[in-house]
This record gives C-alpha cells, sequence and structure tokens, in this order.
C-alpha cells in the first residue's frame, strides 16, 4: 500500500504504554487500519491488547503482525503473527564488522541483507 494511503500511529515501544497509546487513539476516535504491521512484537502485543479491550475482534475486524518472535508472542490470545529473524546471527554480524573497522581505522559503509520468515499464528 503506498504511503499515502496508509494509516500510520506512533506508540511507545513497550507492552504497556503502546496499549496505552493505542488506547488513546481509539478513544479520540481517529481512523484506523484493518491491519497493522508493527517495529516489534512488544508494541504488537500492546496495540492487540488495546483492540481487545475495546471490543475489537482480532483478526476478523483488525488484524495484527509483529517483528521478532519474542515468547510472548506465542502466550497473547490470540497468539501473534510474526516475522522471525535471526537476532543472535545479527548481532554477531554487527560485532565482526565493527570489530574490523576498529582494527583497520577504515569506515566503509555496509549494507547486509539477512532474510526473516513469517511465524503464521492467529492474529492476521
Amino acid at each position: 500500500m503506498s504511503p499515502s494511503r496508509s494509516i500510520v500511529h506512533k506508540l511507545s515501544p513497550s507492552i504497556e504504554n503502546a496499549m496505552a497509546d493505542m488506547l488513546e487513539i481509539i478513544d479520540r476516535k481517529d481512523d484506523l487500519a484493518s491491519s497493522y504491521f508493527a517495529d516489534n512484537d512488544l508494541i504488537a502485543i500492546g496495540a492487540l491488547k488495546a483492540f481487545k479491550l475495546r471490543g475489537y475482534k482480532v483478526p476478523e475486524e483488525i488484524s495484527v503482525i509483529g517483528f521478532d518472535n519474542i515468547s510472548e508472542s506465542r502466550i497473547i490470545e490470540p497468539a501473534l503473527t510474526t516475522m522471525d529473524v535471526p537476532r543472535l546471527y545479527i548481532g554477531q554480524t554487527a560485532a565482526k564488522i565493527l570489530i574490523e573497522q576498529v582494527q583497520t581505522k577504515r569506515i566503509y559503509p555496509t549494507k547486509i541483507e539477512i532474510s526473516a520468515k513469517i511465524i503464521k499464528r492467529f492474529s492476521h
């Protein structure tokens, strides 16, 4: 979907604060999207909880997808659909590049693509 047709809400990066932010958005009667993709699972879980508290059916009325596949995403109801990323590998790769740049005193812009995989659960 083009950014001009997207609905974007900025939520705090914790379950409790993301839930409070989304409750405020719902209570103000701001436009809501039919589906949300969150920057991480904590934000997605907070939004999901807010939707449920205000009577929305997830995923029938609003779907939510997270990013990072934390353990809490399995136990929330409904279980959160999320993107699984190899966090350990990402950290090791970043550390390796940083160490190399410190040792050689040469800083080169580096772009690395690392695949993610969707974990389909019940929130979408």
